[in-house]
């Protein structure tokens, strides 16, 4: 059974194989809540300088798609797209940071070449 969150309809399944849906919560709070965790990760990253909490909240804002969630992917505008894509990106180079900026992970390497 597929569980959709937000402006999307829960689906299931009856007994004959036919999809129902039923529209619940038709407001607008994925935008605000978008728009929250994406300032909550910016104060993280500039005033507290902890990228892996900025990295989580982040990343937590790509779960509550701000713009129109009834249409599919392909039929949204570019600049929507654009926005999305370029958040990930910088989620992606966040949470590559935070890895590659440990200096767990270069003496896991140069340990590995050691044969330790």
């Amino acid at each position: 059974m597929p569980f959709q969150v937000g402006k999307r309809p829960f689906r299931y399944w009856n007994q004959k194989g036919k999809i129902i849906s039923i529209n619940t919560m038709k407001t607008s709070f994925d935008r605000y809540i978008y728009i929250g965790f994406i300032l909550f990760g910016f104060y993280e990253l500039l005033a507290k300088h902890a990228a892996g909490d900025a990295v989580t909240f982040m990343g937590i804002a790509l779960a509550f798609d701000p713009f129109d969630q009834s249409k599919p992917w392909k039929e949204r505008p570019t600049w929507q797209k654009a926005v999305l894509i370029i958040h990930l990106s910088v989620v992606a180079a966040l949470f590559g940071y935070m890895i590659g900026s440990s200096g767990d992970i270069k003496q896991g390497i140069i340990d590995g070449w050691q044969g330790k």
